[in-house]
């Protein structure tokens, strides 16, 4: 299989996740949501692997996403309030009554699953990749999200190298968009 054959299924994939899905659209579908998702994996995961790592705290989270993507700490605040509502956090009382420690839902890390697996799929394409069925599981993902950083400097570069790209990716609704119109 080809690079054709190979954008075509990331492109269905992708399209189908957020496809009628305009709360997930909200939660998930522009570059600096998708990074706070992201970063909430992936100190939920570290944590979930190494009990001395910190655990995942809305400090923590805007710490790490203004380190990685330059988000304001109110965005942070206000995105992970909408993954609060709509079922990927939950919030519980650390031993210091001061922290809240927020918890990362079986919702949050399925619909991470289901991300990564479209992108996995693409790859399988190339014959580069054949996942078994261990690394089709959930534990997979969050190995994969402790394991990987969460704004890559090539990801940005690529952003910045492609402003019609960022045009898309930036906005409410845009990165489907994108997808819808490459589909075509």
């Amino acid at each position: 299989m080809g690079f054709t054959e190979a954008r075509a299924i990331y492109i269905e994939g992708a399209s189908a996740l957020y496809r009628n899905t305009g709360l997930l659209n909200k939660a998930v579908n522009t570059l600096p949501r998708h990074a706070i998702f992201g970063c909430a994996l992936h100190i939920h995961a570290r944590h979930a692997f190494d009990d001395e790592a910190p655990a995942l705290t809305l400090t923590r989270l805007q710490k790490m996403t203004a380190e990685n993507g330059g988000l304001s700490p109110g965005r942070v605040a206000a995105q992970t309030l909408l993954l609060r509502k709509l079922g990927f956090l939950e919030t519980r009382m650390a031993a210091d009554r001061r922290q809240r420690i927020l918890e990362v839902t079986d919702r949050m890390v399925a619909e991470d699953h289901r991300w990564l697996t479209v992108q996995l799929r693409s790859i399988e394409a190339f014959g580069l990749f054949s996942p078994s069925d261990d690394e089709r599981s959930p534990g997979f993902v969050l190995a994969f999200r402790a394991a990987s950083p969460m704004m890559p400097v090539e990801t940005a570069a690529f952003v910045g190298r492609h402003p019609a790209i960022a045009f898309f990716i930036m906005r409410d609704g845009g990165y489907s968009m994108l997808l819808e119109l490459l589909r075509a």
